[in-house]
């Protein structure tokens, strides 16, 4: 930890940081039987990699297999990174000394994760003006976030398996994706260190295994795993065992299968490039760009807003043209009718009073602007801190505990005309 805060340190100008947090969605095939759990917000299926990395970009802790639909905050408290940090079995070292002032050594995430002592986040985005001091520490901290998007970066490039959907069951993908990152952490450490050093260093507490020995270990294990989830699967199991093979391939290109063409000369393939590895066949003409244009990909007219919506000139004069007054008085009369029923279940009546257009229209708006800010990750109470770091017009406009009510009572249609 503390070599990796030396890093953010010179590099990323970070003191005091050792590790960047993020999560990365793995996209897979839809599992059966699953439903939406696995949908996530890009509109795909896929589980979530949450990882700990470090100054190096090198990994230093994962977390893999929950649902995709579950947002990053989510993830990090239900994960066991998210738990260890909690209670501070992390290997995080003690507060020290800096400038003058005794500060924690802390892990830097995005605006999804909590603000912790050892986890700092940016300050939000808001509707009120970040001071200079605010807008530097923003962006240094931005900067040092980044490692943990460039490492998954570096190793969606480095395993093309990323590029496409894990045609897999779930077990499978976890292995797959674990495998993946140790052998991305293992590969930058054989190649930034000399193996036959390393075989002899020690350190205080123990003794290096060699990491050429841990290498082998690794590719048996893998190739053990491969083997008993290739054997277990059916053929009737949409061809999983054939997938499995073809997942275990590291290729950077489409392999060619060359075993119908063992007879082949070069001057029977003259419209073709092969490949150093004599497989890897590219085709030297362009595909032919002369088709038929579905009918779906046809324009039959042209795009943007039509008659009068053509004369809105402002974000207000858009909304007010969309949610005009006729749908704000049919809501506010039958989110009326709903408070009616539920209010004797309220202990405090002066969150469940009848509402009107005004507060209706503030609701919405509310809503409009969390979505403006693009704070669709920010938890409703850190949208209504009052401490300097929330959004002002939430709290200047209703208390939370009221915004909450109307939002549970919001309807719009008459609940007593329903079958």
């Amino acid at each position: 930890m503390r070599a990796s805060e030396k890093v953010f340190k010179e590099k990323w100008n970070f003191p005091h940081c050792v590790a960047a947090i993020d999560g990365k969605h793995v996209r897979i095939k839809a599992p059966a039987h699953k439903g939406s759990e696995f949908f996530n917000y890009k509109k795909y299926q896929s589980v979530v990699l949450l990882a700990l990395v470090d100054g190096n970009q090198k990994f230093v802790c994962v977390d893999v297999g929950q649902y995709g639909r579950v947002s990053d905050a989510s993830v990090y408290s239900n994960s066991t990174i998210g738990k260890r940090l909690t209670s501070l079995n992390m290997g995080i070292p003690p507060d020290e000394d800096l400038t003058g002032r005794n500060l924690p050594y802390v892990i830097v995430g995005d605006e999804a994760f909590p603000l912790k002592k050892y986890l700092m986040r940016p300050y939000p985005r808001c509707a009120r003006r970040l001071t200079e001091d605010e807008r530097i520490f923003n962006y240094r901290l931005s900067r040092s976030r980044n490692t943990v998007e460039n490492t998954f970066g570096i190793l969606a490039n480095t395993w093309r398996v990323y590029h496409s959907p894990l045609e897999c069951r779930i077990e499978l993908a976890d292995k797959i994706i674990l495998a993946t990152v140790l052998h991305n952490y293992t590969r930058q450490l054989t190649t930034q260190t000399n193996l036959a050093t390393v075989e002899e260093q020690t350190n205080e507490t123990n003794v290096f295994i060699p990491i050429r020995i841990e290498l082998e270990k690794i590719r048996l294990l893998l190739q053990e795993v491969s083997d008993n989830e290739c054997n277990n699967f059916d053929e009737s199991s949409d061809n999983e065992s054939d997938i499995c093979e073809q997942l275990l391939e590291n290729s950077d290109t489409e392999q060619f299968d060359n075993s119908d063409d063992d007879n082949l000369t070069f001057s029977d393939q003259a419209d073709v490039l092969i490949g150093k590895d004599n497989k890897t066949i590219w085709k030297k003409t362009v595909a032919n760009k002369n088709v038929r244009t579905r009918i779906q990909n046809i324009v039959t007219h042209s795009p943007g807003p039509k008659l009068i919506a053509k004369q809105m000139k402002s974000s207000i004069d858009c909304f007010n043209f969309i949610v005009n007054n006729v749908i704000l008085n049919l809501v506010t009369k039958c989110t009326n009718i709903y408070i009616g029923k539920v209010q004797h279940k309220y202990k405090n009546t002066s969150l469940c009073r009848l509402t009107d257009v005004v507060e209706i229209q503030a609701v919405i708006g509310l809503l409009n602007i969390a979505g403006s800010f693009r704070a669709s990750k920010e938890h409703l109470v850190d949208l209504w801190a009052v401490d300097g770091t929330g959004i002002d017009i939430f709290h200047s406009t209703m208390s939370l505990d009221r915004f909450l009510s109307l939002i549970r009572c919001l309807r719009f249609d008459d609940i007593n005309d329903r079958a």
